[in-house]
């Protein structure tokens, strides 16, 4: 029988990862894993090879994705939750992302943690 020692998703890609104790796997995969990116101005994806410092904002979210928690590295946090905005397509290694755009205080956060100005989209399909 198959076994694993962890678990690692990632609530919004390229932020940090969590290790849940337990994972619900269905056919989509983990719900709650890469539910969200980040995009810039341009429409490309924006991940921890482009922004490494990325990986220590810590992110969780449910499994709806309709509530998110952001944790910076300085102690702020940003916990609310997630209002849609615009419908956005955005290329993801070969593949789309197809969302909407997270209104709110998210993006003007990881902007500023980011040094240059980044989008939260919420993919409409876990």
């Amino acid at each position: 029988m198959p076994r694993a020692s962890r678990f690692s998703i990632a609530p919004v890609r390229s932020l940090g990862l969590q290790h849940p104790a337990y994972i619900d796997l269905t056919g989509s995969g983990v719900v709650e894993d890469r539910r969200f990116f980040l995009r810039d101005p341009a429409n490309r994806l924006i991940d921890r090879i482009v922004i490494g410092p990325l990986v220590q904002v810590a992110a969780d979210t449910d499994p709806d994705g309709m509530r998110l928690r952001l944790t910076f590295p300085d102690g702020s946090v940003i916990d609310d939750e997630v209002k849609l905005g615009q419908a956005v397509e955005t290329p993801i290694y070969g593949r789309t992302g197809i969302g909407h755009v997270v209104e709110g205080p998210w993006g003007a956060a990881l902007s500023a943690f980011a040094g240059r100005v980044v989008e939260l989209v919420r993919c409409d399909h876990p």
